[in-house]
């Protein structure tokens, strides 16, 4: 199914969401959560069938993001019981995740008073110290108490959260790179290929790369052999990938590939072997330490969003070129998860590094 970009509008129509499900609130409290917020959205959709989402914000936002039928969107700029219960009668939530520091007192009590099941995920403690922090701390500590649920993002913010008299054993921490990811699966069965390469040769791993930047890929892996010869490359495919044409290209660059199926025995002599587009996402960044998360090395990418690789424990490299991902990509640089490059010999090295 095509999946077409729109701007997120301040409210949705009320036939997206049916009241006979259960409705998560998804409410992003600074714009720098709200491309983890609106990527939670989606893993949530994706995963539960019987559940929409209700995603709420407090800014003007022309955020881009992926139309689903199961999803409405609203600014919430005011807070105040009558907010809360106004979209408590339209969307009836059973949960909420406050995704930063921003907290609205009148909300959440409402929500508390309703019986809504609550989780906060707190910001780094810059963030948290926005102007309802510093000038309502009392209301603002009442109301944090009333989550039954706490992840903290760093230490500092864990801190800040003990101060505000939540209990320390009841809060998690959850680095930035994880963010994103609060309600993500695990899943300790993989497929074959998981047990057949994660205790095999080094790999490291490229998805979802554009054809432009398959030649940029494989140039950089024919780099990497130079210094590291029983290196691997793994590319995860589209499904619209022709995998002759890519086993051609590779031998073009002198690397020989192999399109993954059961029983292949990955030998010294192989470089490059290419991942089917029907083996899980979340399985291939189980796969190597390293990924190139693609659409990002030229202009006329798109960018993707880095959450799930950084949640499964990938070390990122990255193109310029992010699209609406910037803000997410940042964070993460900022917190030292993430490598930044511009051509296949800077790709080689971020690789052997």
């Amino acid at each position: 199914m095509s999946k077409r970009p729109v701007t997120m509008p301040d409210e949705q129509s009320d036939s997206l969401i049916d009241q006979k499900q259960n409705c998560i609130w998804l409410h992003a409290a600074n714009r720098e959560m709200l491309g983890a917020t609106t990527h939670l959205a989606q893993q949530i959709l994706q995963k539960h069938q019987n559940v929409t989402v209700l995603l709420t914000y407090t800014w003007d936002n022309k955020h881009q993001l992926t139309l689903h039928p199961r999803l409405s969107s609203q600014m919430v700029t005011n807070d105040s019981g009558s907010t809360a219960r106004s979209l408590v009668q339209r969307f009836n939530p059973k949960s909420l995740i406050w995704l930063g520091g921003d907290v609205m007192p009148k909300i959440i009590s409402d929500l508390h008073k309703e019986g809504c099941k609550m989780t906060l995920v707190a910001d780094a403690a810059e963030a948290l110290k926005t102007r309802r922090f510093t000038l309502f701390t009392p209301a603002i500590a009442k109301a944090v108490r009333l989550f039954s649920t706490y992840y903290a993002l760093d230490a500092k913010a864990a801190t800040l959260l003990a101060r505000l008299g939540v209990v320390a054993s009841k809060i998690k921490i959850n680095g930035p790179l994880q963010q994103g990811y609060v309600l993500a699966e695990t899943h300790e069965e993989g497929p074959p290929i998981v047990k057949a390469l994660v205790s095999g040769r080094p790999a490291w791993l490229a998805v979802n790369v554009m054809d432009r930047e398959l030649k940029a890929v494989l140039q950089a892996q024919r780099v990497v052999m130079r210094q590291a010869h029983r290196m691997l490359l793994l590319i995860a495919l589209h499904p619209s990938d022709e995998a002759d044409q890519i086993l051609a290209l590779a031998q073009g660059f002198d690397l020989n590939a192999a399109l993954w199926q059961t029983g292949l025995e990955v030998g010294q002599n192989l470089d490059v072997i290419m991942i089917p587009a029907q083996i899980d996402p979340t399985s291939c960044f189980r796969l190597a330490p390293l990924c190139f998360l693609g659409q990002s090395l030229f202009e006329t990418g798109q960018g993707q969003s880095p959450y799930q690789a950084a949640a499964l424990g990938a070390a990122i490299i990255v193109g310029p070129f992010v699209g609406a991902h910037m803000a997410d990509y940042d964070r993460l640089d900022e917190a030292g998860g993430l490598r930044r490059v511009n051509d296949p010999n800077e790709l080689a090295t971020a690789v052997l590094q």
